[in-house]
């Protein structure tokens, strides 16, 4: 009785443990889920990202003839769909910020007149997969020598300009002047967890001060992996400039990915240990149960003999089973509570304390402790009365 006694305190306190571990693994595969459901406003697949380096400083007219032949090389390209480039690359970790005044919005105290700011070449959007609202993508007629445009996100245009178009309308950013020629969705900029900018761009051929290296080039292929165009990356910006080397390159799915690697690895871990803390559970609470019913074999014998039916020895036999889970499942969620908090800041989409976390880990342990207890019940319900008599 006394071994019987410990065995159903040990599976009570796997029990508690696999609870604690099944909420912190659904705690942290969530977060992973949520992440990638998160609308990136962009279409990270087939995208090929590079960024340069060089050992001389160009004249600015030397710089954008350098990206120009860049881009028009990567657009030659067999299978390239689209070839752009951009100073800040959505998702890549970067965020640049500018103060602006807007025709016609006044601002009031507590206004923030700081908004996201990014310098792009023609067929970004195109490249990246952000939908074009209205208006129109940068393209050959933006360079220095013509007028200075800019592109605004929905966030831009409902914080200035609520329901109205902001096309034609003019915006100022270190005193130049820029007319808003298009509006293109929203796109998360940091991270996935960040929340959206108001984000206004305006061409690479109208921005001086830059060299080759300061902007990333983009690469969308019609087709499989974009990775199949790197070892050629390095002689095609030597063809564009001889000073030029390749500094590295990259999938834009590999770049949002290595962004949420301590959600992978936990979501990972936690799985794992799941896993590990279920089996431990279901082996320590089969090994009680059978230890218990061939203990108790006479009288389940008797009881089959008085009349009791074997769907009557199975219930009683699970029963016991379901206090040892009730026992498991308060004091697992009550260490839970407690531990997940620890844990807070590292989720997204959830909370610590939701309840539909606590009910699946609930229900996954259920499901597993049953099981490993039905077994044993099953066999003991089989259990011939007169053999069972007979048995000292």
């Amino acid at each position: 009785a006394d071994h019987l006694r410990v065995g159903k305190l040990l599976v009570v306190g796997q029990l508690s443990i696999a609870m604690v571990l099944l909420v912190g693994a659904t705690l942290f595969i969530g977060t992973l889920v949520n992440l990638y459901r998160v609308d990136r406003g962009v279409r990270t697949n087939g995208v090929l990202i590079f960024s340069v380096r060089s050992s001389e400083r160009y004249s600015q007219k030397r710089v954008w003839a350098i990206q120009t032949a860049v881009l028009d090389r990567l657009r030659a390209l067999p299978g390239v769909v689209s070839a752009s480039a951009a100073q800040v690359v959505p998702l890549s970790g970067g965020e640049w910020t500018r103060d602006v005044q807007v025709d016609g919005y006044n601002f009031r105290t507590g206004d923030n007149d700081r908004v996201g700011f990014d310098v792009i070449a023609p067929d970004y959007f195109a490249t990246i997969g952000t939908a074009l609202v209205s208006g129109r993508e940068f393209d050959a007629r933006d360079t220095d020598a013509g007028p200075k445009v800019a592109i605004v996100n929905e966030s831009f245009a409902r914080y200035f300009f609520g329901g109205r178009s902001p096309l034609g309308h003019r915006v100022t950013s270190v005193k130049v002047v820029y007319e808003i020629v298009g509006v293109v969705k929203d796109a998360k900029y940091q991270d996935l967890r960040a929340d959206l900018i108001k984000t206004m761009y305006i061409p690479i051929m109208q921005r001086e001060g830059d060299q080759p290296s300061n902007c990333k080039f983009l690469v969308r292929v019609a087709a499989g992996n974009p990775m199949r165009l790197s070892p050629t990356l390095d002689r095609l910006v030597r063809e564009a400039d001889t000073g030029l080397r390749l500094r590295t390159s990259q999938t834009y799915s590999d770049l949002v990915d290595r962004s949420i690697v301590t959600e992978r690895m936990m979501a990972t871990l936690g799985g794992l240990f799941g896993v590990l803390a279920l089996m431990l559970a279901s082996l320590g609470t089969f090994g009680v149960m059978a230890f218990q019913t061939s203990r108790r074999i006479k009288e389940i014998g008797i009881r089959m003999a008085l009349g009791a039916s074997r769907a009557t020895i199975v219930m009683r036999i699970m029963r016991e089973v379901a206090a040892m889970l009730l026992i498991g499942c308060l004091t697992g969620s009550a260490a839970a509570l407690t531990l997940t908090g620890l844990a807070r800041k590292m989720l997204f989409g959830l909370t610590a304390t939701q309840p539909g976390v606590f009910a699946l880990a609930m229900l996954t342990l259920a499901i597993t402790a049953f099981t490993a207890g039905w077994l044993p019940a099953l066999r003991a319900s089989r259990i011939d009365p007169l053999i069972a008599l007979r048995d000292d």
